[in-house]
């Protein structure tokens, strides 16, 4: 028996580059911008979208991970250690011993993470390339008058390869075996390509792993610390690990068709001012935060403030107030 397969069946000749960066235009004549991580928790759950995003709302506290993640980015994108631990320390709740035990273990994590990897991969690459393009219609090749796609690469050689970072706790074999299909890299090599004219065909996706030795008995909190960032000094073959992925034009035109797809979604649930719901991922891994405001905790309000807005890119601060 022949299985048919409607994958890129239909999909319309790829038309070219605009080679138009508008990430640094501020006149957009009131479109709004879709990014990555919007996308991502609006395919996920749109309800999720709806707190974070339209209501710009997020929890008191940052989670732990959120935390490292951003301080280990922004240590590699100054190509400064220091940095990402002056990150760290500015958002950091100290109520308890417990709570600056944590910030000095964190602090360390961040340290030898980011002296590891400037070690092994220097600063031969420009970090955080923006891009902000018009999205278009695969059909007919007309501009949205709402949505603009914009991002921030977290790094683009010289010679036009991708470079994509990720801090993870481990690296699992189907995490590798799915970077083909890496929704955020599609849509970097996308935007780069029609704000540049450029095609990226080469990405280096750089993962760092988290420390793998735990606190000893009796060991305390500043001895623990050193060892971590010794750890990563002595041992950089096992925390950072390259892998090279390709890319080709037909992850253009499928990303292109699926942007069109994901904006008329999202305009839609604008006008109903309808997120629905998708319980499967309340459980996700470090759990959902908003999930007591969708239960009904009488506490809820109480665990979310405002969401602060980011200077380096303003204009997504108001992309999904429409």
């Amino acid at each position: 028996m022949t299985v048919a397969l409607t994958v890129l069946e239909g999909l319309p000749e790829l038309r070219p580059s605009d080679e138009t960066n508008l990430i640094d235009q501020e006149d957009r004549e009131g479109r709004k911008s879709l990014s990555h991580s919007s996308l991502n928790t609006q395919l996920a759950c749109a309800q999720r979208y709806g707190y974070e995003y339209v209501d710009r709302i997020e929890p008191v506290v940052k989670p732990s991970a959120l935390r490292l993640g951003g301080a280990f980015a922004k240590a590699t994108e100054t190509g400064d250690p220091a940095d990402g631990v002056a990150k760290l320390s500015g958002e950091a709740s100290i109520f308890t011993q417990e709570d600056q035990d944590r910030l000095t273990i964190d602090c360390a994590i961040v340290t030898g993470a980011a002296t590891a990897y400037l070690a092994a991969y220097g600063r031969r690459e420009r970090r955080e390339f923006g891009y902000r393009v018009r999205l278009r219609n695969p059909e007919t090749g007309a501009y949205s008058r709402t949505f603009d796609l914009e991002g921030y690469a977290d790094g683009l050689t010289d010679d036009w390869t991708l470079i994509e970072d990720k801090f993870v706790g481990q690296i699992q074999a189907v995490a590798i075996k799915r970077l083909p299909l890496d929704r955020q890299l599609a849509l970097e090599c996308y935007g780069i390509w029609r704000a540049t004219g450029h095609e990226i065909t080469d990405v280096s996706y750089r993962f760092t792993r988290k420390p793998s030795i735990k606190q000893k008995k009796g060991e305390t909190v500043e001895e623990y610390a050193e060892r971590v960032e010794a750890d990563y000094k002595e041992r950089p073959e096992f925390y950072l690990v390259e892998e090279p992925i390709t890319r080709s034009t037909a992850d253009l035109v499928r990303i292109e068709a699926e942007l069109w797809q994901w904006a008329a979604q999202r305009r839609e649930a604008h006008r109903a001012h309808i997120y629905p719901r998708n319980s499967s991922h309340c459980h996700d891994y470090g759990g959902c935060p908003f999930l007591p405001l969708c239960t009904g905790d009488p506490d809820a309000p109480s665990l979310f403030k405002e969401k602060v807005r980011s200077d380096r890119n303003p204009s997504t601060n108001e992309e999904e107030n429409a």
